[in-house]
């Protein structure tokens, strides 16, 4: 019904006027307002006619005005929306700084604990094959960073400086197998060499049989060798395997470090930093 009346709307327009007209021209043939019998006639049988096209004229505009509205409406929830991610953007982007923060604080207070200078840094990426377990930090040569120098974080030691550039170095992680560090068990002393043996695991090698080594023992450096201070959290003791035979006990150590989180690190710039050819 709508469509055939936007179809033929301008006919239709014309048949009322025409209606229209002969109603006023019976009016007047007639005289003093009084309705002849055709023109009463004429009244009668286009009265629905005419109410009909205007109901539907009244419910075309009536559906173009729900149109619009829509439109309109859609445009809005559109424009909510592209607002809506904005802010959710910027409260993502918000709570990252804020956790940045917190870390570098973090950071902050244990740089102040170890009492002397040291570079901050960010990890802008890893070492992904099979032969060596590295980061790159993204500080070099030009912010006084050198080979040998001791990484740490506030969770326990990283690693060692084993390669620099103008910008950028590379540290060898503790967990890589030719990685080295002098370490102690801090509950009777025993000392012992902490090298890298899987992503997660570590090993203390040359610990003698005749040292009581107990699961969850903490294991610090000793400070020897000038890498890194002595006392800085290195694992927690794992296992245990005290053979029948031979000087030495097999000792696995986890990193305090989760080295697949790391995000910020300090390069201990008074420790290790030596000359290698």
């Amino acid at each position: 019904m709508l469509e055939f009346i936007k179809r033929h709307r301008q006919g239709l327009i014309t048949i009322i006027i025409l209606l229209g007209a002969i109603q006023l021209l019976s009016l007047g043939l007639r005289g003093e307002g009084i309705l002849s019998l055709p023109s009463r006639a004429i009244l009668t049988l286009s009265y629905y006619p005419l109410k009909a096209i205007s109901s539907g004229i009244n419910a075309v505009q009536d559906l173009g005005k729900h149109y619009l509205f829509l439109v309109n409406l859609s445009k809005e929830n559109e424009a909510l929306k592209r607002e809506l991610d904005q802010l959710r953007f910027e409260k993502n982007q918000l709570i990252e700084v804020a956790l940045e923060n917190d870390r570098l604080r973090a950071l902050l207070d244990f740089k102040r604990s170890l009492g002397g200078p040291a570079i901050p840094a960010e990890v802008v990426g890893e070492d992904t094959s099979s032969w060596f377990r590295t980061i790159l930090i993204n500080k070099g040569s030009e912010d006084k960073v050198a080979r040998g120098m001791g990484v740490v974080t506030k969770e326990g030691i990283v690693g060692q400086v084993s390669k620099v550039s103008a910008r950028l170095s590379q540290v060898l992680l503790i967990v890589d197998p030719s990685s080295n560090v002098d370490t102690l068990i801090r509950r009777n002393r025993a000392k012992g060499i902490l090298t890298g043996k899987t992503e997660r695991v570590c090993q203390l090698k040359y610990l003698s049989r005749l040292e009581e080594i107990k699961i969850g023992d903490e294991v610090v450096t000793s400070g020897i060798g000038g890498i890194f201070p002595k006392g800085l959290e290195v694992g927690v003791v794992n296992s245990v395997e005290k053979k029948s035979y031979g000087m030495f006990q097999n000792v696995l150590v986890t990193p305090k470090v989760d080295f697949g989180k790391l995000e910020e690190v300090l390069v201990l710039s008074q420790t290790g930093a030596i000359d290698w050819p």
